[in-house]
C-alpha cells in the first residue's frame, strides 16, 4: 500500500474517531432527553415528558382519586386511547391498535346500542384474553402506588356463564389476579368495583402488565369487557417515585453470607431453579435463586451466601425496568474464571481478573469427552495454553471428533474435580464448530473498474459448489461453513434443492422453544492477502436468496454480519407475509457504505468477516430451507481488499 493511501487511511481512521467521539457526546446528551410516548406490538412505553403530576379525577362511582402522575385510558365511545384523561386529543385510535395479545376480541355495539369489547363467535369454554404492557423505565422511575379500573359485564341464562378474570404482572409470566366477578343470578350483569389498588403486586418497578381473561359463553359465544360506562377495559393510574438505590453484582459478592442486599442487573442465562444476571458494563455477574427470562433489566431483593464455593443471591422478590441485552465477553483458556477477589474463589491457579458468573465466549480444539451425573456429557478444549476448560451439558446425542476447534459461549464457572477447581463454561446456546474458512489471497483478486481490488465468492445450491471469481474451487456446501447446526443439502420440496434441517429439533435443543435458532456461518478469511500485500477488507456486498414459509408456524431467517464471529450486526431479515408463502430477501444488499467512505465504517479494516443466517426452524417437521429457488439459487459475496 502506498504511503499516500497510508495517509488517507489514517486521516479517515481519525476522522471516524472524531465521530464516534462526537456521538458519544451526543448520546449523553440524549439520554437525558425526555421520551414521547410511544406504542409498539401492544407494549405502551411512557417517557419523562408523558408525565403529569398531580392530577386527579373523579370516577363513575363518584370516588375521587388524586395525586398521581400518569394515566392511560380507553374510551369505547370513541373508540381511542388517551393518556393523563386528554379525551379531546386522544393518543391512538383504534383498541386493538395497543393490544399486546389479542384473541379474536372485537368491538362491537350491539346490545341496547351500548359499545363494548367481546367475542362474536361461539368459542365453546375457551377463554380469550388481551394483554397491555407498560414500559415506564424511561422515565427513570419506578411504581410507588398502581390503581386499576375495570367496568365488566358477566351473564348468566339458564345453564349458560360468562366470567372475566383480571390480573396484573411485572414480568409477562407470573400472573396476580386481583378481579373475577362472576354472574350471581340468570340474565344480570355485574361490573367489577370501582377501582382496585395492585400496588402490593408491582411496587418498584417501571414495567407491568394487565391481563384480561373472559370466558365467552353468553347468546351464542357473546362476551363483553367494558359495557356500562366508558373508561373501563383498561384505566391505569400510576403515582411514581424515585427508584430505591442498588448495588452491583460485583458489590454485592463482596457482601458476607446473610447479608441482605438490592442488586440490579441485566438477566443473561437462565437455568432450572436459577438464573445468572450480570452488570451493564460486563465487569462481574453473579448466580441469583428464581425464575427469569433472559434479557430481563431488573432488580433482585435477598441474601447473599454461597453455595459449592459459589456467591449465591437467594431472591425474596424482584422489580423490573424493562429488558436489555448483553454481548459475550471473549476470553481465552487461560483468563476463565480468573483469580480470587475478596470473597469470590477463583480457579486453581488463576490469575487476573474474577469472571466467575459473566456470560463468555471461548474457543479451543476438544481435547476429550465424558459423561458425568448432573452435568451430561462435558468436553474439554484447549486453545493451546495447556489449561482445558470443561464444557458442560452438552447434547448427548450429538457426535464430537478429538481436534475438532469450537466455540462455547455460556456462563463463566468452574469444576470442582480432583485438581481443584477448573474453569469451566455452562453454555446458553450450542456448541459451534469452527473451520471451514474461505481463504483469500492477493491472487483470488482482480482490480475492477474503480481501481480496487475484487474478490467475488458464489455458492450455487444447485450445482452444491463454491466458486472464486467464476471459477470451481470447492464441491460441498459444508466444507465452507464455520458452525453449522444440522443443516444439511436435502432435494425433498418438488425437486428443488435446498439447504435446510432435516433432523428433529430437540436433537440440539430438547425441544423447541420461540427465538431459539438453528444456524449457518461462513468465514471470509483475508489474512493471506494481508500477509503478502499488507491488504484488509474495505468493501463487502452480498446478494442471496432466502425461502421463510408460514403454515401455522412462522419461519424467518436472519442475517448478520461480524467482524470477530461474536459480535453480530444484523443486516435483512425476511419473514413470512402469510399462509404457504416464499418470501425472498433483496439482491445486492451493500453491507458497507459506498467506496468514498467504506475507510469509515466499523467493519473496514477487518482481515476477516463473518456471514451468518439465524434460522427459526419450525416448518414441516422442523425443516427450513435457504436459497430454495431456480432463479437464485445461492449467495454471492463481493469483497473489495486494499
Amino acid at each position: 500500500m502506498s504511503d499516500e493511501k497510508k495517509g488517507d487511511i489514517n486521516m479517515k481512521a481519525l476522522r471516524y474517531v472524531l465521530c464516534v467521539a462526537a456521538l458519544l457526546g451526543l448520546s449523553v446528551l440524549l439520554s437525558t432527553s425526555v421520551m414521547a410516548f410511544t406504542i409498539t406490538n401492544g407494549t405502551i412505553t411512557v417517557g419523562s415528558s408523558d408525565l403529569v403530576a398531580g392530577q386527579s379525577t373523579t370516577d363513575a362511582w363518584g370516588n375521587y382519586i388524586s395525586g398521581y402522575d400518569y394515566r392511560f385510558s380507553y374510551s369505547r365511545t370513541a373508540d381511542a386511547y388517551a393518556q393523563n384523561g386528554n379525551t379531546s386529543s386522544p393518543s391512538l385510535t383504534g383498541w386493538a391498535n395497543a393490544l399486546y395479545s389479542v384473541s379474536n376480541m372485537t368491538t362491537k355495539a350491539t346490545w341496547d346500542n351500548y359499545p363494548y369489547i367481546g367475542r362474536t363467535e361461539d368459542f365453546s369454554n375457551n377463554s380469550g384474553s388481551f394483554i397491555y404492557k407498560f414500559d415506564l423505565s424511561a422515565t427513570g422511575k419506578a411504581i410507588d402506588r398502581l390503581v386499576l379500573t375495570n367496568t365488566t359485564s358477566v351473564w348468566a341464562d339458564g345453564s349458560n356463564t360468562c366470567s372475566a378474570a383480571f390480573y396484573v404482572s411485572t414480568d409477562g409470566s407470573t400472573w396476580n389476579l386481583y378481579a373475577n366477578p362472576t354472574a350471581t343470578s340468570s340474565n344480570t350483569f355485574v361490573g367489577t368495583s370501582p377501582y382496585y389498588d395492585v400496588t402490593s403486586y408491582v411496587q418498584g418497578s417501571s414495567v407491568y402488565y394487565v391481563r384480561m381473561v373472559v370466558l365467552p359463553f353468553w347468546d351464542g359465544g357473546k362476551v363483553e369487557i367494558g359495557r356500562n360506562g366508558d373508561y373501563g377495559n383498561v384505566d391505569s393510574k400510576v403515582w411514581l417515585t424515585t427508584p430505591a438505590p442498588t448495588m452491583s453484582t460485583a458489590a454485592a459478592k463482596a457482601q458476607a453470607d446473610t447479608t441482605p442486599v438490592y442488586v440490579s442487573g441485566i438477566v443473561t442465562a437462565s437455568r432450572s431453579g436459577y438464573f445468572y444476571m450480570e452488570d451493564a458494563n460486563r465487569t462481574s455477574g453473579l448466580r441469583v435463586t428464581g425464575s427469569q427470562n433472559v434479557g430481563t433489566s431488573l432488580a433482585v431483593n435477598g441474601t447473599m451466601g454461597t453455595v459449592n464455593g459459589e456467591r449465591v443471591l437467594t431472591s425474596t422478590s424482584f422489580n423490573y425496568f424493562g429488558s436489555s441485552t448483553i454481548a459475550p465477553l471473549y476470553l481465552t483458556n487461560k483468563a476463565l474464571g480468573g483469580g480470587s477477589t475478596g470473597l469470590s474463589s477463583g480457579v486453581t491457579s488463576g490469575t487476573g481478573l474474577n469472571n466467575l458468573g459473566l456470560l463468555v465466549a471461548t474457543t479451543g480444539k476438544i481435547t476429550g469427552s465424558e459423561t458425568v451425573a448432573g452435568y451430561g456429557t462435558v468436553l474439554t478444549i484447549d486453545d493451546g495454553s495447556g489449561v482445558g476448560v470443561k464444557v458442560a451439558n452438552i447434547n448427548p446425542s450429538a457426535v464430537w471428533t478429538t481436534g475438532t476447534l469450537v466455540r462455547a459461549t455460556g456462563i463463566s464457572s468452574f469444576w470442582a474435580g480432583d485438581g481443584g477447581r477448573q474453569a469451566m463454561i455452562i453454555p446458553t446456546e450450542g456448541l459451534v464448530t469452527l473451520g471451514g474458512a474461505l481463504q483469500i489471497a492477493a491472487s483470488d483478486t482482480y482490480v475492477d473498474s474503480t481501481g480496487m481490488n475484487l474478490c467475488e465468492l458464489q455458492y450455487s445450491v444447485v450445482d452444491d459448489a463454491y466458486e472464486k471469481n467464476g471459477a470451481a474451487f470447492k464441491t460441498g456446501w459444508a466444507s465452507c461453513v464455520y458452525s453449522s447446526k444440522n443443516f444439511a443439502k436435502v432435494l425433498t420440496w418438488d425437486s428443488y434443492p435446498f439447504l435446510g434441517r432435516e433432523s428433529a429439533y430437540a436433537s440440539d435443543f430438547g425441544s423447541y422453544a420461540a427465538g431459539q435458532t438453528g444456524s449457518i456461518v461462513w468465514a471470509f478469511d483475508c489474512t493471506p492477502a494481508f500477509n503478502q500485500n499488507g491488504w484488509a477488507i474495505y468493501g463487502m456486498k452480498v446478494t442471496m436468496k432466502t425461502s421463510v414459509w408460514y403454515d401455522s408456524y412462522n419461519t424467518s431467517a436472519k442475517w448478520s454480519v461480524s467482524p470477530d464471529g461474536v459480535n453480530w450486526t444484523v443486516f435483512c431479515n425476511p419473514t413470512s407475509s402469510g399462509g404457504n408463502t416464499f418470501v425472498g430477501t433483496p439482491n445486492d444488499i451493500n453491507i458497507m457504505d459506498n467506496w468514498d467512505n467504506m475507510l469509515d465504517h466499523p467493519l473496514a479494516g477487518s482481515k476477516t468477516i463473518y456471514l451468518k443466517c439465524d434460522v427459526d426452524p419450525y416448518w414441516d417437521g422442523s425443516k427450513v430451507e435457504l436459497f430454495r429457488s431456480n432463479s437464485y439459487d445461492g449467495f454471492d459475496v463481493r469483497l473489495w481488499l486494499d
